[in-house]
């Protein structure tokens, strides 16, 4: 059971980092262990749970928390998790990503010599949460990633994936819709206006750009790649689009005969 030393060295660790829900919380635990002289099996969980996120280590390094924000090689994770989460449903997450991408934001502002607020930034261990899970730590694998394509090579895209694909300005496309002025869909639930269409899948695409945006947290696959998006123009059209490495293959020679 948690003794009072260790209950106020929590708590002074909580409001070094900034975490006040959490200072909030010991404060009343020190109340009830000064009253009852314990904590309840209930309230030891907690604490624990609290003083795993209030630590000496973790307050160090919430010292550093700006430098680690433009530190260039976590950056690009960074911002791809933050984008993530920023159109997430999940509230706390996307609230905790929306602050980061506004603090970018201004930084890249007053570096350009322009006038711009001082945004405020979560706290470390609230960053910590949203960066450090397993869906944030599948995105981040896919940022390190290599990349298995380069701007001007000539793909195509993989049939099972024309769910996946996204319009130029990211905006998800489905079923009956056209991809870059092609068809995904075969068959009586194609719309007469598009069956004299070719398919998606048929027509070899040119990569006009690699994108920093990251698609779904999916485990990384060497073989077929990443889940970064790449912008394509299909050949003999005007609309380019994005798909994902991982749904991008080698043309079959037959398709550039």
């Amino acid at each position: 059971m948690a003794t009072l030393s260790q209950l106020e060295s929590v708590r002074d660790l909580a409001l070094k980092i900034g975490n006040h829900e959490d200072y909030c919380v010991v404060c009343d635990f020190i109340r009830r262990w000064k009253s009852d002289g314990a904590l309840t099996g209930p309230q030891q969980l907690y604490f624990n749970v609290i003083s795993a996120r209030n630590t000496p280590l973790i307050f160090e390094a919430s010292q550093n928390f700006t430098t680690m924000l433009q530190d260039p090689d976590l950056k690009p994770e960074i911002w791809a998790v933050c984008k993530y989460y920023s159109g997430s449903q999940y509230w706390r997450p996307e609230q905790i990503a929306k602050k980061i991408l506004a603090w970018y934001v201004a930084e890249d502002l007053k570096a350009k010599g322009a006038d711009a607020p001082d945004m405020p930034l979560p706290t470390y261990s609230q960053f910590l949460s949203m960066f450090d899970n397993k869906y944030a730590n599948k995105i981040r694998e896919n940022v390190r990633a290599p990349r298995l394509w380069d701007v001007g090579d000539l793909v195509q895209i993989r049939k099972g994936s024309a769910g996946e694909v996204r319009d130029a300005n990211g905006v998800p496309k489905y079923n009956h819709e056209l991809v870059g002025g092609l068809r995904t869909v075969e068959g009586w639930t194609a719309r007469d206006d598009h069956r004299e269409l070719p398919f998606l899948w048929d027509v070899p695409c040119t990569i006009l750009e690699i994108t920093d945006k990251v698609g779904r947290p999916l485990d990384y696959n060497a073989k077929r790649g990443s889940t970064r998006y790449y912008k394509l123009l299909a050949l003999g059209q005007i609309h380019p689009f994005l798909a994902m490495e991982r749904d991008l293959k080698k043309v079959v020679k037959k398709r550039i005969s």
